[in-house]
């Protein structure tokens, strides 16, 4: 059995030895059911087993040991997916970590249950002929039972504080969801700023935050996740189609702007100084009167832009031609 032995020599993961384990349990319940006599079991494959099954727990042990403390280092700030929201993320973080653990848990409870009555089998046995081998044996099965247990409580402790972890995140999130909705739609749909090279023209961004646009976000995944969502949150998630397509449309609305001011030569600048002006007005009411609350941004902002903005391109080609001419 020195291939068997050699498995559990140096243990670098406890799934992979149970994985072993199970292999070596498997060969002998398929001879058993051959056989047909429980009685028959391979001898020298439990006794593989047994002797090393503290082992496996031990490095199990030590791999939820090692758990809890990267946990510790990276829960203020977990390497979640880069496509999720931050909240959702770090839930979908933690609970990867305790699906990965009952997983192990889930085969070791399974290979303990057969194993301990073959351990305690084999004490019995040895307890018959009496003297210090029955004494060490006995020692042995009861050190087993006990590290086993430890091994529980410690998978179970670091569960629950997993577990408090998610919650608490969703309960910091719920607290402060309305508040972060209220602060950021009832922002202007755009910031303005002076162009740093030519004063005289203004520049423009869309004033769309990472804040609400992940908190329209983190309603989907938390639902998806099983905890029930704030209303007011439900509520404007399902207008995040509507708020998302506002958002490109302004960002396209601008990218035309920017690309015409950009044009511009410094003669240009003033001749069509009105032009800008009147483009300017029209852009106004985004970041002087409309919010992302406003059902009219569509005909209060971006058609009046468009409009202003392609009359603003045609002046500047017609300038261009008769600069040319």
């Amino acid at each position: 059995m020195g291939v068997m032995d050699d498995v559990f020599a140096s243990l670098v993961s406890s799934r992979l030895a149970l994985d072993a384990v199970a292999e070596m349990m498997a060969l002998d319940s398929s001879t058993t059911a051959t056989d047909g006599d429980e009685s028959r079991r391979n001898a020298p494959i439990w006794a593989v087993v047994v002797s090393n099954v503290p082992k496996v727990v031990a490095q199990f042990e030590k791999e939820i040991r090692e758990r809890s403390v990267l946990f510790d280092e990276e829960k203020a700030a977990p390497p979640i997916s880069g496509d999720l929201p931050p909240i959702s993320g770090s839930i979908y973080w933690a609970r990867g970590i305790v699906e990965e653990l009952q997983g192990t848990m889930a085969i070791m409870t399974k290979v303990q249950r057969a194993v301990m009555p073959e351990a305690a089998a084999g004490a019995n046995e040895v307890a018959d002929g009496g003297g210090d081998d029955a004494t060490n044996v006995t020692a042995a099965v009861k050190k087993v039972v006990t590290q086993w247990r430890a091994a529980v409580r410690l998978y179970e402790d670091f569960c629950r504080r997993l577990l408090s972890f998610t919650l608490q995140q969703y309960k910091e999130w719920c607290e402060r969801v309305s508040d972060i909705l209220a602060q950021n739609l009832t922002r202007p749909l755009l910031t303005v700023s002076d162009d740093p090279l030519r004063p005289v023209l203004r520049r423009y961004k869309v004033n769309f935050t990472s804040d609400l646009s992940d908190t329209l976000a983190e309603v989907r995944h938390l639902e998806a996740l099983g905890f029930e969502v704030p209303e007011v949150a439900r509520n404007m998630s399902n207008q995040k189609a509507r708020l998302t397509s506002v958002a490109d449309s302004l960002e396209a609305m601008l990218v035309s702007y920017h690309e015409c001011i950009d044009s511009l030569s410094g003669a240009e600048v003033g001749l069509l100084s009105s032009e800008t002006q009147k483009v300017t007005q029209a852009l106004s009411s985004g970041h002087l009167r409309l919010t992302w609350n406003n059902q009219a941004i569509q005909e209060s902002c971006l058609d009046i832009g468009q409009t202003r903005i392609s009359i603003f391109n045609y002046k500047i080609q017609q300038a261009s031609v008769i600069a040319y001419l």
